[in-house]
């Protein structure tokens, strides 16, 4: 199966709730992890809307935002300026 077809399913897969390619065990582990995170509804925040919630974050709960978005969505750019927090 090429990538752009793995791509295809699973795009079609997540419209329909399901998971077409089963996750790592560190991506598992960073789920259970997910109640760490101090800020509420965290995955379905945009870039901009977690940068401004984690204003008046401590060190260590931006550390744990930082972890988590490390293990989850990686969006590079989220993590620079998290970084730049820290």
């Amino acid at each position: 199966m090429s990538e752009e077809e793995t791509e295809k399913k699973k795009r079609e897969g997540s419209k329909k709730g399901q998971q077409y390619v089963q996750n790592t065990d560190e991506a598992k582990q960073a789920r259970k992890n997910a109640k760490d995170v101090p800020i509420n509804d965290y995955d379905e925040l945009s870039v901009g809307e977690v940068e401004k919630k984690i204003k008046g974050l401590s060190k260590d709960d931006i550390k744990a935002v930082r972890s988590y978005e490390k293990n989850n969505k990686d969006r590079q750019s989220l993590l620079e300026r998290i970084d730049s927090k820290l």
